[in-house]
């Protein structure tokens, strides 16, 4: 197995047993099927049983580490979520626009 697979299959193990944690204390959110809590273990167990210890050890036992992808993490959803709003405000004020130049083709057309 390559550093590559090693890699992937350690990302997969913290990203179920990060799941897993969420599912348990409820704060699991999705917008599609919410996977089973069964089956979740068993993937956990599989990865356990198959796989080195030193293998499924996580990358990234640093506090500071951890904290500095998280913030930068942070910042870059706040930047999407203010261009996103900024775009929505756009488009309400672009249909306010046209619903006014609508009404006033039809109060056209009626007096013609």
């Amino acid at each position: 197995m390559n550093d590559g697979q090693k890699q992937t299959v350690n990302h997969v193990y913290h990203f179920l047993k990060n799941l897993l944690n969420k599912y348990e204390i409820g704060f699991y959110q999705c917008n599609g099927r919410k996977p089973n809590d069964t089956d979740l273990k068993s993937m956990i167990w599989y990865l356990e049983t198959n796989f080195p210890e030193d293998m499924l050890k996580h990358e990234m036992e640093n506090e500071d580490a951890i904290s500095g992808i998280l913030e930068s993490e942070r910042r870059k959803w706040e930047f999407r979520y203010n261009n996103q709003d900024k775009r929505l405000k756009e488009l309400d004020a672009t249909i306010k626009d046209l619903r006014k130049k609508n009404r006033n083709l039809k109060k056209e057309l009626k007096n013609e």
